[in-house]
């Protein structure tokens, strides 16, 4: 018997499922859940709701969608559900949405000097007036403070204006240097994120502390008393990933927070970048024979279990059948026997992913 939408709900999040793949390898373990829920129920809410995952925040789920790759509206709802806390309609679910092409990263944004000379000689004069009308010129972002949070330093800077002067005086009305040090400091304010967030908040703080402070400005670092490094360097962030067993951009794209210092779009933060290949580094597989015999141990006996507890025994690469030159089909890998393909791999083999086993670049 069919169970109803609220009951298949309960199931799979007691099972623990987190992404649709599990679903669609254990669906039969728990009597009564369809093969397709998302055919199934008419009120089909979605995998992350289905699945009971909290959504992700919208810089968050841009980066993780930028990171798989969708580059198109079918893309993502082919592949969001992949992705723990990508929501199937994220137009509907963020306050911040203003189009697929700014989610998906689409349209290549400008350098910051780039955008900053765009802004200017198109007369923008205030941050309002930006939000107004910067979807007129392609490649500007929607959010520059986030776009360019490591050269920001503030609206004033960007824009080419002035901090605010006394009218009564030609002194600043701001605080003095070490004042304002303290004052950021005894907020617990340690980044110029969280800077440009409050400083409204305390009196005679300027908006851009390196422009008001010029000639004592000795970094956000110093300023803030901030740590010096937020995210692990390339060589450190790669020996991390390898020694997880991170083998594909998915797969990092999904677990990066569990280590400390690795960033969410790496190949954006590094300058050294050369792909995710060289990144992860290529996996190493066991050779044909030993895979027959570490998967006679396992007692494999289809393509479908193969692709299922493949992941039991180290080195036993996904797609075998691209992967070895020996190769003469399921049937002789599975059991020794045989020359020629078994029919379950001739069915089996048109569902078979046409992504390699080498991570994604």
């Amino acid at each position: 018997m069919m169970l109803s939408l609220d009951a298949a709900t309960h199931a799979v999040r007691n099972a623990g499922w987190r992404i649709s793949r599990t679903y669609r390898q254990h669906w039969q373990d728990i009597p009564g859940l369809p093969e397709h829920p998302e055919v199934t129920y008419a009120d089909w809410p979605g995998w992350t709701a289905f699945l009971g995952i909290q959504t992700l925040p919208y810089e968050e789920a841009r980066n993780v969608v930028q990171v798989a790759g969708f580059t198109n509206v079918r893309m993502y709802l082919s592949g969001y559900a992949r992705y723990p806390g990508l929501p199937r309609h994220p137009e509907k679910v963020y306050s911040e949405w203003t189009s697929w092409t700014v989610f998906l990263a689409t349209t290549q944004m400008m350098e910051y000097q780039e955008a900053m000379r765009t802004a200017r000689n198109a007369g923008i004069t205030t941050g309002a007036g930006y939000s107004r009308v910067y979807r007129k010129y392609p490649g500007l972002p929607s959010n520059p403070h986030k776009t360019y949070a490591l050269q920001w330093q503030g609206w004033e800077a960007f824009l080419g204006r002035r901090p605010a002067k006394s009218k009564s005086s030609k002194t600043s009305t701001f605080l003095s240097y070490l004042e304002a040090q303290e004052v950021t400091r005894e907020a617990g304010i340690t980044t110029f994120r969280e800077y440009n967030a409050a400083y409204r908040k305390y009196p005679r703080l300027p908006s851009t502390p390196p422009t008001a402070y010029a000639s004592e400005w000795q970094g956000w670092g110093e300023f803030l008393g901030e740590r010096k490094a937020k995210f692990l360097g390339y060589h450190d962030a790669m020996k991390v990933v390898r020694e997880a067993g991170i083998v594909s951009s998915r797969e990092y794209a999904t677990v990066y927070r569990q280590y400390p210092g690795l960033p969410s779009t790496p190949n954006k933060d590094f300058p050294e970048w050369q792909g995710w290949t060289a990144f992860l580094g290529k996996p190493v597989y066991a050779s044909y024979e030993e895979a027959r015999r570490l998967v006679q141990e396992l007692g494999i006996t289809g393509s479908e279990a193969y692709r299922t507890r493949r992941k039991d025994r180290p080195g036993l690469p996904s797609a075998p059948e691209k992967t070895y030159v020996e190769w003469q089909g399921w049937k002789a890998f599975l059991t020794g026997s045989g020359n020629s393909l078994c029919q379950e791999a001739d069915q089996n083999g048109k569902r078979v992913n046409s992504a390699s086993d080498a991570p994604e670049s």
